[in-house]
């Protein structure tokens, strides 16, 4: 028999499946895995991959404490870029930038701040075209453009999940993690 659960993600009163609840998440993990020519493997080349599918989670919160976990299984050989957790129906409920060593989890904008968010994304991609126009300084210029992704990432949050999201990682930030 089919048991229900409320449903952390919806109004108050809202039940889910139980077998629903706990796959109602995927985390998948990109980076740029370095692979090695066989026959030059003093010439390395590299190339952007899916690097984990991290496998399905119940909540938001339980990603965030398996990611100790996960990035234990990782190699030296990767680096890590990003992270995002999707619904099953594909839609992007939240996402995090890997920096020195750890996710950095994005709080999901409020309408103010996706506003002043996206004044920002504009901002970086126009710094990004003038390093290129006026210095040529191509590497100044990537830096910016991956400043420009990351806000471009915290945008693209679902609409509907971001109350919730946002109210899960600001429960968190006031916790220990692990």
């Amino acid at each position: 028999m089919e048991h229900f659960v409320p449903n952390p993600y919806a109004v108050e009163g809202a039940l889910i499946r139980e077998a629903v609840l706990r796959e109602q998440f995927r985390l998948t993990v990109h980076g740029t895995r370095w692979e090695y020519d066989d026959t030059a493997p003093s010439d390395p080349w590299f190339e952007e991959t899916t690097v984990i599918d991290a496998g399905s989670f119940a909540t938001v919160t339980e990603i965030v404490h398996a990611e100790p976990d996960l990035l234990a299984h990782i190699g030296p050989e990767v680096m890590l870029s990003h992270a995002e957790v999707r619904d099953r129906y594909g839609r992007l409920v939240a996402a995090a930038r890997f920096t020195t060593g750890a996710f950095e989890w994005l709080m999901p904008p409020t309408v103010q701040e996706a506003s002043a968010l996206r004044e920002r994304e504009q901002a970086l991609e126009q710094r990004a075209r003038e390093e290129i126009a006026l210095a040529d300084n191509v590497s100044a210029a990537r830096w910016l453009r991956e400043q420009a992704a990351g806000v471009r990432l915290q945008l693209a949050l679902d609409h509907y999940y971001r109350p919730y999201v946002r109210r899960e990682l600001e429960a968190l930030s006031v916790m220990p993690r692990h």
